[in-house]
């Protein structure tokens, strides 16, 4: 069940910056293995070094992370769409679908990503070539670099732009709607396809 104290937007918005955040630097150890000499040159070039230039673009996404979040939020608040768990841990409430569902959407997501690595493996057989500098990164460095993607690539595309194609769309063919008027199913559907373009 959903937090029924109210939330303060600026607590959620840190909560998910923060985790997206997180979710960047980790990336780091990935992109230094996949990409280590083009980077060096890079920064040979702009006359940096190559840490200074991993700040910089850290820095970078971590800002923009933070912008795109605080958007995101104000966008999906006023569409209807809701935070739950994120609700309930700012107001100190039972996390929602803890338990039973829980166990069962994570024991689905090992099975599929288990699935997945049987078939890179055994199937697709991915070649050291794909690496730039030649070298695959370790595992490791893959595992950490998978927040990325499930955590700051979702706030870019689903958190900031799904939410703010969801207020264009209802603007656009309901007019003026109050804060948090649920959205209807078919600009929902068409704002999330559109997002994945």
């Amino acid at each position: 069940m959903a937090s029924q104290r109210k939330v303060s937007d600026w607590k959620v918005w840190l909560l998910i910056w923060g985790l997206a955040s997180a979710a960047t630097i980790a990336l780091i150890p990935y992109l230094i293995d996949l990409l280590g000499e083009p980077m060096r040159q890079a920064a040979q070039k702009a006359g940096v070094s190559l840490t200074t230039l991993l700040v910089a673009q850290v820095a970078q996404g971590i800002t923009l992370l933070g912008i795109s979040g605080r958007i995101g939020i104000w966008a999906a608040r006023r569409v209807g769409l809701s935070f739950p768990i994120f609700d309930a841990i700012i107001a100190r409430e039972r996390i929602p679908w803890l338990g039973r569902p829980a166990f069962l959407a994570a024991l689905a997501g090992f099975v599929g990503g288990g699935f997945v690595v049987l078939l890179d493996v055994f199937v697709f057989h991915p070649s050291k070539s794909l690496a730039l500098n030649g070298n695959q990164p370790a595992g490791w460095e893959g595992f950490l670099a998978s927040f990325y993607g499930g955590i700051s690539e979702e706030v870019f595309m689903r958190l900031f732009l799904l939410s703010l194609l969801a207020l264009g769309l209802r603007r656009l063919f309901l007019g003026p709607k109050p804060r948090g008027t649920a959205l209807p199913p078919t600009l929902f559907w068409t704002a999330k396809t559109s997002s994945r373009l």
